[in-house]
């Protein structure tokens, strides 16, 4: 979902061989393994609702038959998950992958009560994920927004997660991030690029389609985030859902969300992770690379890829490095050109 100047302040917002180890660094975790047999049976229903934390209802798909498990978390937060799941097909290639809307998002519960749209829940409700499908340890991707969900549940329940991947991952901590990702879009948009942002958050959330102001939006800021090969490739639309669910993500679920981490810095809390972790970061990303250098020195033992040449889409912009890479960590070694920052 797209940031409000507002929000650009508060958020760093809006996946080859292996190398050898490094001196005091850890060797992968062997993979997680078949699905057991409460598992098997509940992945057999491919969509449908999952109880979340505080009632919650939370919309999930399934994508890939693999026999292992892996969750995916989406970005936003209050997006939807058909925004981003066709664009990662990769991680379903020998795996089922559970792709799942967020609380205040997509198909998934919109809140009459918005005091329930904070961090602490978004993390209890991909805990509730786990136990629904009866997963002892699970295997997590993230996108953008989805490694702040991802990285604090891992720390949070360290013995339930085998290997984290983290995609595009916003800023680890608010200051500085957030501040040069909202100077970095502005930057690059023009005087009328500009004044037509700042309209189109002050009248979405009552305008009669948000749907056309969100993708209107995106019309403006893709070219910044991705470039033009990447967005080519794009399978996935932005703003999908309902005038009321994208209204809602827009307007409520995103700045709540945001707002409940505060002025947030995850490195200590992140450095109770145990899940052999990777992360993968376009070089170009306006969500800078020192953020994710940051996120790979907090994970004990975690490794980092810099994709040249990509942006905040390295799955789109630079598949040909970003797909062998994940197929070689998600099998249990490090890719090629991933080091300890």
């Amino acid at each position: 979902m797209p940031l409000t100047l507002r929000r650009l302040r508060t958020l760093s917002v809006p996946l080859l061989a292996g190398l050898l180890l490094l001196p005091g660094c850890r060797s992968q975790q062997a993979p997680s393994g078949p699905a057991p047999s409460a598992t098997r049976e509940a992945l057999k229903t491919r969509e449908g609702y999952l109880p979340g934390a505080d009632g919650m209802r939370l919309y999930y798909q399934l994508e890939g038959t693999g026999p292992e498990v892996l969750v995916f978390v989406q970005g936003g937060p209050g997006g939807d998950l058909r925004e981003e799941a066709p664009d990662f097909g990769v991680l379903a290639k020998d795996r089922t992958v559970i792709y799942y809307d967020h609380r205040g998002g997509g198909r998934s519960t919109l809140p009459e009560d918005a005091s329930l749209l904070t961090i602490d829940a978004l993390v209890e409700d991909l805990e509730a994920v786990r136990r629904h499908f009866g997963l002892e340890r699970m295997d997590v991707a993230a996108f953008s927004f989805g490694p702040i969900v991802a990285g604090r549940y891992s720390a949070r329940y360290p013995d339930r997660v085998g290997r984290l991947l983290l995609v595009g991952a916003v800023g680890p901590r608010r200051v500085p991030y957030s501040e040069q990702y909202g100077q970095a879009l502005f930057s690059l948009a023009s005087e009328a690029q500009r004044r037509r942002m700042m309209e189109l958050f002050q009248t979405w959330g009552t305008a009669e389609d948000p749907i056309a102001l969100c993708r209107e939006y995106w019309s403006i800021t893709g070219p910044m985030l991705m470039s033009a090969e990447g967005r080519a490739r794009k399978r996935s639309e932005h703003c999908v859902g309902t005038a009321e669910s994208v209204r809602y993500g827009l307007t409520k679920t995103s700045p709540r969300v945001i707002a409940s981490l505060g002025d947030w810095d995850l490195r200590q809390e992140l450095g109770a992770v145990r899940a052999t972790t990777l992360v993968i970061h376009g070089e170009a990303d306006l969500f800078s690379v020192e953020g994710a250098r940051e996120w790979a020195a907090a994970i004990p033992g975690a490794r980092l890829l810099e994709v040249p040449g990509a942006g905040h889409a390295p799955h789109l912009e630079r598949p040909e490095v970003f797909n062998p890479a994940v197929e070689t960590f998600l099998s249990g070694r490090w890719p090629e050109g991933a080091r300890v920052p």
